[in-house]
């Protein structure tokens, strides 16, 4: 897997009663990782490599993988394999958090197709969209 080098962990829940928010969840059939904490959620896109499998991914291994020295084997993205484990390109390997079925996410999202959609923003929780898309700003 192949992403940009985001914070998207910021976005997971802390509330380790609520272990399957715990870590951001890799969506291989549809190119994308979330991370939600049930009140905000995050969704990027991402690059999936051969051998990818879909499921939780290590919050050890994202942050070892936005280390300086490991970017810059990827051309400043981040790129970990991910399948029974967690394997950044600098060699180091993070055990996978055990498999979960994550939350259906796609429900939480607006209608388009709706006339009037009302949004309402708590500004503590898009300062951390924000941090976990890696932005200093955020368009609406």
């Amino acid at each position: 897997m192949r992403m940009e080098p985001t914070k998207i962990e910021e976005a997971a829940t802390k509330d380790i009663r609520r272990d399957k928010l715990l870590n951001p969840y890799l969506f291989a059939e549809e190119g994308c990782i979330v991370a939600t904490d049930g009140c905000l959620l995050v969704r990027l896109p991402v690059e999936v490599e051969d051998g990818d499998d879909s499921g939780p991914v290590s919050i050890d291994a994202l942050k070892a993988a936005r280390k300086p020295a490991t970017k810059k084997l990827n051309g400043g993205q981040v790129s970990i394999k991910v399948n029974g484990s967690c394997a950044v390109q600098n060699g180091a390997s993070y055990p996978r958090p055990e498999a979960c079925t994550f939350p259906n996410w796609k429900q939480v999202l607006p209608d388009p197709a709706r006339e009037v959609i009302r949004i309402a923003f708590n500004v503590r929780k898009l300062v951390r969209v924000a941090e976990a898309l890696g932005a200093e700003t955020i368009v609406l």
